[in-house]
């Protein structure tokens, strides 16, 4: 094998083993291991090995994937469906439901990336923003499919987002401790 494709093959490989998910580090262990004994065929086995881990991170993307639209979900359905329910069954008042309906997103806010950052403690961020933008985006594209248009950003609301991302990221911060530590708990 000439040195370019052998440094290809070892670039590839490397990638292929670093940082494989929980449960697979003994077959990413297992793959170096037979990589370095091979004469011949190092390109492909690196490139089958590539394979095999972006497989294994695929699932993992998949279900992170489906709790960043559940908790977008959660947040942006919960406080509508609230305000409604308690206004047509006569429960509330609709200046009662309104006051209601900015506590119920605070807590949505919170409770959805506590529980995201509770099995991706490290992806606190990017399940703030997810969540705390989520909602309002979707909203806003929906009006400007349905003709009712968009309208550029104003001060207030660049703030409440500022201020949705903020609550999703004390919620995710908090999820993450409380993840870390079970993980801790659980290595031991």
């Amino acid at each position: 094998m000439t040195g370019n494709r052998r440094d290809l093959a070892d670039r590839i490989m490397s990638v292929a083993v670093s940082n494989p998910p929980a449960g697979r580090g003994e077959w990413a262990d297992a793959m170096h291991a037979e990589f370095k004994a091979l004469e011949k065929g190092r390109l492909s086995w690196s490139l089958g090995c590539l394979v095999a881990a972006a497989r294994w991170r695929a699932a993992g993307e998949a279900t992170y994937a489906a709790a960043l639209a559940a908790g977008v979900a959660l947040v942006g359905a919960l406080a509508p469906l609230c305000y409604f329910g308690a206004v047509l069954s006569g429960l509330l008042s609709r200046g009662e439901a309104a006051r209601l309906v900015m506590p119920l997103i605070v807590v949505a806010l919170v409770l959805a990336g506590f529980a995201i950052a509770l099995n991706w403690p490290r992806r606190r961020l990017a399940t703030a923003l997810v969540v705390g933008l989520g909602p309002s985006l979707i909203g806003n594209a929906l009006l400007a499919v349905t003709g009712a248009g968009l309208r550029a950003p104003t001060l207030q609301m660049l703030v409440v987002w500022a201020a949705m991302v903020g609550l999703g990221y004390v919620g995710a911060l908090a999820g993450s401790a409380v993840g870390r530590r079970r993980a801790a708990r659980i290595a031991r």
